[in-house]
């Protein structure tokens, strides 16, 4: 009989642990980050930040799950579900503020309003923003605090790294 591992339903592989006699939520040590900016080296591409994300995140033990390009419309999408699980079910949440992709504001963001919900829970947050990113933003959803501002790649992948540092890992 399994005792500890995890059972696949589908597409979906979740982790047993028979002691408890109970699915386990989420995945041990899982990370999460999301943003919907221009990357901190001013290029079109979205994927800079994530890939630092994945690389640090992976290098430190941890399971990163990344999302880019969610914006406020995403929230009540079928996508939402499953990004509110994988929020939620995170041991740190890792948010990059920067500069707006065409078309978009500095307030568009799917976590921004989850934020709070977070660090009431006790959740590991660590936001990064750029220079310009409006300040009112950051205090508008309580994250102002814990804000820290960045200026290129290298900036972001130092922060990063010690913050993750941090974190204690569930097993």
């Amino acid at each position: 009989m399994l005792r500890q591992g995890s059972v696949s339903f589908g597409d979906v592989e979740m982790p047993f642990d028979r002691e408890k006699d109970m699915y386990v939520p989420g995945y041990p040590n899982q990370v999460f980050f999301v943003t919907n900016s221009q990357p901190p080296d001013g290029s079109d591409k979205n994927l800079g930040p994530a890939i630092a994300f994945h690389t640090i995140a992976s290098k430190r033990g941890f399971r990163p799950v990344h999302y880019t390009g969610l914006d406020a419309r995403t929230r009540g999408s079928s996508l939402d579900w499953e990004v509110n699980d994988d929020f939620y079910d995170s041991i740190a949440i890792v948010l990059y503020l920067g500069e707006p992709k065409p078309g978009s504001d500095y307030s568009d963001n799917w976590a921004l309003p989850a934020m709070k919900h977070a660090l009431e829970r006790g959740k590991a947050c660590f936001v990064y923003t750029s220079p310009t990113f409006p300040k009112e933003i950051l205090q508008e959803y309580g994250i102002a605090a814990i804000a820290k501002v960045i200026s290129n790649a290298d900036e972001f992948e130092k922060h990063l790294a010690n913050d993750l540092n941090s974190v204690p890992k569930t097993e």
